[in-house]
């Protein structure tokens, strides 16, 4: 687009014209460091024009699915669901509500799911990207990250109703904090400078153990005397548990590169993704836990073929067994990286002129 601007009075001057349609922006990006907003055009001092085709990105919606545990699935049939991109889920307490964060470039933001309604609602954080997210054990409230105050992402809550309370902020740091679950007890569990910290209901944020490597996907255990999680070592991520509050060690849950566990609702199994998101080799493990002891790690599902996210997992333990994910449209995104291949750049001569043809004349 264009328009007429004087430049002695500071005022534009006439109405705005379209000088070229269909040029790329960087919108609505799935990798946020790319979504700045620029347009995908350059004008040269002697007047001529280039610039790329594409528009916006499109939207990225994905499908929730039930997932038997022997593997089976089947699209969960929701009107008011349609369109998200099912980031960070999270089934209520009750497993009567699914949270979870939209993704769309910069923006992302919280909504509430009833599954009895089907109604589908946002909870009004103010504009700021938020995300990973975990209910309180009585359901009425939701914790999330966001960067709302002072540019850097810190743990918040607010109800789950969406009454319109402003988020509360619960621990105030300059570090970035990634929500990451929350106890029967009312500990919240999160993430900051790479180690697992502890918020209790009535006491100061601190760390619950420090080490050299990055922890993530902290998980507590339904009866909140556990804490699944992830850690690096030489080989890769691996998943561990430990006592809560402790004292005790932690205990190495899988091999061969782990991540993401869920704990079954009864607290007596724990899920885990297994093998490498980039060779596209993921599978879903379990083991038993008997009184913080596990069983050797079996085979669940093979492939597990749904979204994978780091540093908090993407999917959830359903009451009656089996899980609920997200899958993502290959065919959409095959169409939107095709879309967005550059082998071409559109270069316009004289521009100069077509601006005062179109604009002054």
């Amino acid at each position: 687009m264009a328009v007429g601007f004087d430049p002695d009075q500071l005022v534009k001057e006439g109405d705005p014209v379209l000088i070229e349609e269909d040029v790329m922006q960087s919108l609505g990006m799935p990798n946020v460091n790319f979504d700045t907003g620029a347009a995908q055009l350059a004008v040269s001092s002697s007047g001529h024009l280039a610039y790329v085709r594409g528009g916006v990105f499109p939207i990225q919606a994905g499908t929730l699915m039930r997932v038997t545990p022997e593997g089976g699935a089947e699209p969960l049939d929701s009107v008011s669901l349609a369109n998200f991109s099912f980031y960070y889920m999270r089934l209520s307490p009750g497993g009567d509500r699914l949270a979870f964060v939209d993704v769309q470039g910069r923006r992302a933001n919280i909504y509430v799911h009833d599954f009895a309604r089907d109604t589908t609602q946002q909870l009004i954080t103010g504009g700021y990207r938020s995300t990973f997210l975990s209910w309180s054990p009585d359901g009425e409230s939701i914790a999330f990250s966001t960067n709302r105050e002072d540019g850097v992402n810190n743990i918040y809550r607010m109800p789950a109703d969406g009454s319109g309370e402003q988020p509360e902020r619960l621990a105030p740091s300059d570090q970035f904090q990634s929500m990451m679950s929350w106890s029967s007890d009312g500990v919240i569990a999160y993430m900051q400078g790479g180690d697992i910290w502890m918020l209790p209901p009535d006491g100061e944020p601190a760390p619950f153990f420090t080490s050299e490597v990055f922890e993530s996907h902290a998980t507590f255990s339904p009866d909140g005397k556990w804490l699944a999680y992830t850690a690096g070592s030489s080989r890769g991520n691996e998943v561990y548990i430990r006592p809560y509050p402790g004292p005790g060690t932690a205990a190495l849950i899988s091999g061969n590169g782990s991540a993401a566990p869920a704990w079954s609702r009864d607290g007596t199994q724990l899920y885990f993704r297994q093998g490498s998101l980039i060779l596209q080799t993921v599978v879903l493990m379990v083991v038993d836990i008997t009184e913080g002891r596990p069983s050797p790690a079996r085979l669940l599902i093979d492939p597990w073929p749904y979204m994978n996210l780091n540093p908090t997992r993407s999917f959830d333990v359903l009451e009656e067994g089996g899980f609920i994910a997200t899958t993502m449209d290959g065919a959409q995104v095959a169409d939107a990286s095709e879309r967005y291949r550059v082998d071409e750049i559109q270069v316009v001569l004289n521009f100069f002129e077509v601006l005062r043809q179109r604009v002054v004349d």
